[in-house]
């Protein structure tokens, strides 16, 4: 099941890498639990998908893991106050 979920991620980033030419891809929330062994079959998957110019963009753990969303909320939140009170 791992390898067929990496192989699917992979080409779905493979897909986004011809449209938005990313220089690396942060893989966060609960996925990113799995820790380095997703990340070493996601990297081996692309690789097979990607076209060679994209070959190079880097796959990395979020540092901020689950914890992202609500980071992001609270930014989104504290940013829409500051211009509520300008």
């Amino acid at each position: 099941a791992l390898d067929i979920a990496c192989k699917y991620l992979a080409r779905a980033m493979a897909n986004i890498a011809l449209v938005i030419d990313p220089n690396a891809f942060i893989i966060g929330g609960g996925v990113s639990e799995a820790g380095d062994i997703l990340i070493e079959k996601i990297r081996k998957y692309y690789a097979l998908e990607c076209f060679n110019n994209y070959k190079n963009v880097d796959v990395k753990l979020s540092k901020l893991k689950n914890d992202a969303g609500i980071y992001g909320g609270a930014a989104l939140a504290i940013n829409n106050l500051k211009g509520v009170y300008r």
